[in-house]
């Protein structure tokens, strides 16, 4: 397994940006670093270029741990001296595990492994006998605290389960009054809750007029609280638990808080949860003024081992894009994130592998170090689909010399731009979120990654203005535009993905959590909320597969001479068949063109995937009713079809429907004919004359 780790303060930057980097190293070693540029990270294929005078020397670097585990702090600004106080709330466990629910400082409300709970004052823990708190149902807590008598009272009410529970017995408070209390864990962060908290109150003497009561329906996009009660307070939600989550009220009544605020005043804490690893920095660079755009790397060399922590350097600030430019998809590498389905998911063995995981070094540490988070294909410790995940953290499947999927598969790009002397800037999914279209002043040619799957509604806002005012895009990859994501704008390290109904999915949002609580959106596949991929760049994901690849026969539709530039040089009936270079241009994710979902009609399919067999299977929204007939050795809908279209304002797509694309397209130097075709598909987008859109000049326009 890995004991040299990192990550950095943030994967997008400009010149005269500084980016810090965190390392830890199980045992303390010294360690070397210097900045190097990716070209190619596949490892078959690594291609690492240091940069000159980017020596940032050698320093110790010791084991930094990380805590995992949200819950909720609150600090009593002038403190809470009053002999008695009542708290109340309700509390839906969610898992089976010893938790602290309630923290005042001199109390603590305890939840063991079987659902019994006990309260520990200033000496031993007292075990209340009281019934079960049964994991998934709701219960009403009322705690009463009588200094002057050093009793507590406990009464617990579970819907639906007869009376109320009452225990009063002596707790040893130490009464120094309240200066700070959490929920969800011990004051320490320590010993976190899995479950769903809701209507938190606390109040001296008058039941009416609360002096603490929380309102967790506000501001749900981040991580401070309303204090609806008469005190000063300060509450803050410590590592990004779960918002915009139904009470103990919601019945079905309305699917999203913009529906029924009052039902959505609940908070889902997880054990597993984590914002940021807090670590301190080992080393900081700042980004050297006209400094090329691009995709780098700090290369940290241990003793045993080489770790790196990948960043992107977009165009300077003042300065124009290049015309052409590849838009680095940081959204999906982030959703990939320390994926551990290989590991947590029996289903994957069956329709990914067909065959058991290889525990690689990778899977080895992930499996070592729970604290490193998972992905958004992964759940929860208590089953909970994972909505929120950080980039500030180790991610051990993002980097140069690890898996070839997303990130590194991308670099086959990268290669190729550079194989191909095609000068390009790096624009990354972060910039065209935070800047809109005009991060792409300048840029005439905007090619995609391989496996552009997750975008902001910002993102493919500027996307289509981008097309709107002639821009060209170039779509290299499969199973692009698929499903929305959210950004934290005051925690933009935080992405948020709700995978709502259908898709090719490993988790998918509760029935009455579609809706994001960064940005109030619904979540989910693009196609179901009216925004198809097809309309975007002429072809959407209709199949997956990991058997084996095929190549592209070419239609009638080659022939035509709006699309002549784009077969100049290149032979024969069929692209990109299997060989010793490469397993097939289409392959593991693959999308065609369907004019009922927006692909235009005067779109070019000039080649389709010959047949992908029966290791293909169609996507779920694909299939309406359920039969056999879904696999592609007997469904013609399974297959990658190889698209043109031109804008209305003189621009065009070129999209290739299939994930393998990239890695066909790079071998041998990019002079495999699926790499001529893309260099002359690159190169005609980046010749200024506009196309001729062809309703207004007929067919036969210039090409």
């Amino acid at each position: 397994m890995k004991r040299l780790l990192g990550y950095a303060s943030q994967w997008s930057v400009r010149p005269g940006d500084t980016v810090d980097f965190f390392l830890s190293s199980e045992p303390e070693e010294t360690v070397s670093l210097d900045i190097v540029r990716v070209i190619n990270g596949a490892p078959a294929a690594l291609d690492l270029r240091p940069i000159p005078g980017a020596t940032l020397g050698s320093r110790p670097v010791a084991n930094q741990p990380i805590r995992t585990g949200s819950y909720l702090t609150l600090t009593m600004q002038d403190g809470f001296a009053q002999r008695g106080v009542t708290v109340a709330f309700s509390v839906k466990p969610t898992r089976d595990a010893l938790a602290c629910i309630l923290d005042t400082g001199t109390l603590r409300l305890w939840r063991d492994a079987g659902g019994s709970l006990a309260l520990e004052g200033a000496g031993e823990p007292n075990r209340v006998a009281c019934h079960r708190m049964a994991r998934g149902k709701w219960h009403s807590v009322r705690i009463v605290l009588d200094a002057i008598e050093q009793s507590a009272v406990v009464t617990v009410e579970t819907a639906s389960a007869g009376p109320a529970c009452t225990i009063s017995i002596p707790v040893p408070l130490g009464w120094q009054g309240i200066q700070r209390l959490s929920l969800g864990a011990k004051t320490d962060g320590s010993s976190a809750l899995d479950g769903v908290v809701s209507g938190f109150r606390l109040w001296g003497a008058d039941e009416s007029s609360p002096d603490i009561a929380l309102d967790f329906r506000d501001r749900l996009d981040c991580d401070q609280l309303t204090n609806r009660g008469t005190a000063k307070v300060g509450a803050r939600l410590v590592n990004a638990p779960t918002r915009g989550v139904p009470g103990p009220n919601w019945a079905g009544q309305a699917f999203s808080p913009a529906e029924d605020q009052a039902l959505y005043d609940a908070v889902h804490f997880h054990s597993d949860d984590l914002e940021d690893a807090r670590w301190e920095a080992s080393a900081s660079w700042v980004i050297p003024p006209g400094f090329e755009s691009g995709s780098y790397a700090l290369r940290a060399r241990g003793s045993t081992e080489t770790t790196y922590v990948p960043f992107f350097v977009n165009p300077a600030r003042a300065a124009p894009c290049r015309p052409v430019a590849l838009l680095a998809s940081t959204f999906t590498y982030h959703a990939y994130a320390n994926h551990r389905i290989a590991l947590e998911s029996p289903e994957y063995e069956i329709s990914e592998l067909s065959a058991l995981p290889v525990l690689d070094e990778e899977l080895q540490t992930l499996q070592h170090m729970p604290e490193l988070g998972a992905s958004h294909y992964d759940r929860h410790v208590d089953g909970h689909p994972i909505y929120v995940t950080t980039r500030r953290r180790p991610i051990l499947n993002m980097a140069p010399d690890t898996s070839n999927w997303s990130y590194n598969a991308d670099t086959s790009i990268t290669a190729f731009l550079h194989a191909r002397e095609i000068d390009h800037d790096i624009v990354t999914d972060d910039l065209l979120h935070d800047e809109g279209v005009s991060a792409l002043d300048g840029c005439r040619v905007l090619i995609t990654g391989t496996h552009p799957e997750y975008l902001s509604t910002r993102e493919w806002g500027a996307l289509v203005a981008f097309l709107d005012r002639g821009g060209r895009l170039i779509y290299l990859g499969g199973n692009g535009f698929y499903w929305r994501v959210a950004i934290a704008q005051d925690r933009p390290w935080l992405m948020e993905l709700r995978r709502a109904e259908s898709g090719a999915r490993y988790n998918e949002a509760e029935p009455a959590e579609y809706h994001m609580q960064f940005s109030g959106e619904r979540g989910g596949l693009w196609r179901r909320l009216g925004r198809p991929p097809q309309g975007l760049v002429g072809v959407g994901m209709v199949a997956d597969g990991w058997d084996r690849g095929a190549g592209y026969r070419l239609t009638d539709a080659a022939r035509d001479p709006r699309v002549a530039f784009a077969f100049e040089g290149v032979h024969g009936d069929v692209l990109g068949a299997p060989c010793d270079a490469h397993p097939g241009a289409a392959g593991q994710e693959v999308d065609a063109a369907d004019p009922e979902l927006g692909t235009p009609d005067h779109a070019l399919v000039v080649a389709s995937s010959t047949m992908l067999g029966a290791g293909y299977y169609l996507a779920p929204e694909e299939v309406v009713f359920l039969h056999s007939a879904t696999t592609g050795d007997v469904n013609a809908r399974v297959r990658a079809d190889l698209t043109f279209f031109e804008t209305p304002a003189g621009g065009a797509v070129f999209s290739t429907g299939s994930i393998a694309w990239g890695a066909a397209m790079a071998a041998e130097q990019g002079r495999t004919d699926v790499g001529r075709l893309t260099e002359n598909a690159i190169r005609r987008f980046d010749d200024p004359r506009p196309f001729a859109f062809p309703q207004a000049s007929g067919p036969g326009g210039d090409g």
